[in-house]
């Protein structure tokens, strides 16, 4: 159950970082992570510290999101038009870190559990960014 309320929450919630930059060739964007998969085809990587960089990095978007919350008033939250960029495009960072995660072949549940563990101490300002992450943490609102 956890884990489906962490993936709705960076689904639903957010979209992109630092990381991503549009290649203005191709009008595509490319992130960190396709620099990591290139990276590892042509060294050995360990698997296990693989999954605990995705999971720091999870754990960074999920900071992300709830700071972004945290700036964001119910009338802006309730119409995702009016979303700032920056939350939008945390969306597109949680599902290239769940491509990634499947790809190094991370169990979802120890890498939610270490995201989590590592956010649990946070204390957002906002009631929303407060109430997503007692939701994440599986605490009762």
């Amino acid at each position: 159950m956890r884990s489906i309320r962490l993936l709705l929450a960076v689904v639903v919630v957010a979209a992109a970082c630092d990381s991503t930059q549009t290649d203005p060739s191709s009008g595509s964007a490319t992130t960190a992570a396709a620099t990591t998969t290139t990276a590892a085809a042509t060294t050995t990587v360990d698997p296990e510290q693989a999954c605990r960089d995705v999971a720091d990095r999870l754990a960074g978007l999920l900071g992300d999101v709830l700071d972004e919350l945290d700036e964001l008033d119910a009338a802006t939250f309730s119409d995702r038009t009016t979303w700032p960029e920056d939350l939008l495009e945390l969306e597109t960072v949680g599902v290239e870190l769940d491509r990634e995660s499947a790809r190094l072949g991370c169990d979802p549940g120890a890498l939610q559990a270490e995201a989590l563990s590592t956010i649990a101490g946070r204390e957002p300002r906002s009631l929303l960014s407060r109430w997503l992450l007692q939701l994440l943490l599986g605490d009762s609102p």
